[in-house]
């Protein structure tokens, strides 16, 4: 699967007519862009479809206010590379700034601290990691899909030797 099977393909005339405050330019890139935004929190975030949603509302949203294509320029490369860059940021500052943010506890209420953990989490991968561990795992889950399918067109003869 290729890049483009995820993102499309961006006219950039569009893009610069968005730079110019054309709302319905905006708006296409928007509607274009929308869904490979959501895929790609749901894989950098690792989370389900609604909580990509709402992050890809809030990043659209701050992306807008920001003028995200203000210093955009064709020769940087793709746009698509530009969404990816800009969605990195837009986590790598969420996560940041909620990790500043102190930590309230209830009193009376459990909490994580108040013993060892059940199930310890594996340490965390850095962001840039976690599409090639993603797009490796799809690899494997191809690879193992194949094998299925070969094993059952081959049928027990397969693994008899014969």
């Amino acid at each position: 699967m290729s890049a483009s099977d995820f993102y499309p393909v961006t006219g950039w005339s569009t893009i610069s007519n968005g730079k110019k405050g054309d709302f319905a330019a905006l708006e296409r890139l928007m509607a274009r862009y929308r869904p490979p935004i959501l895929r790609e929190m749901a894989s950098r975030a690792n989370c389900n479809a609604m909580e990509a949603e709402e992050l890809a509302h809030e990043f659209i949203s701050v992306w807008l206010r920001r003028d995200f294509l203000k210093n955009l320029d064709r020769k940087k490369g793709r746009f698509r590379n530009f969404v990816k860059g800009c969605i990195v940021n837009f986590l790598c500052d969420r996560h940041r700034k909620s990790a500043n943010k102190p930590e309230f506890n209830i009193i009376g209420e459990p909490s994580h601290t108040d013993g060892p953990p059940l199930d310890p989490g594996a340490e965390p991968v850095p962001m840039e990691e976690a599409l090639d561990i993603e797009w490796a795992r799809w690899v494997v889950a191809l690879a193992l899909e194949q094998l299925e399918q070969e094993f059952v067109r081959g049928g027990c003869d397969a693994l008899r030797g014969r």
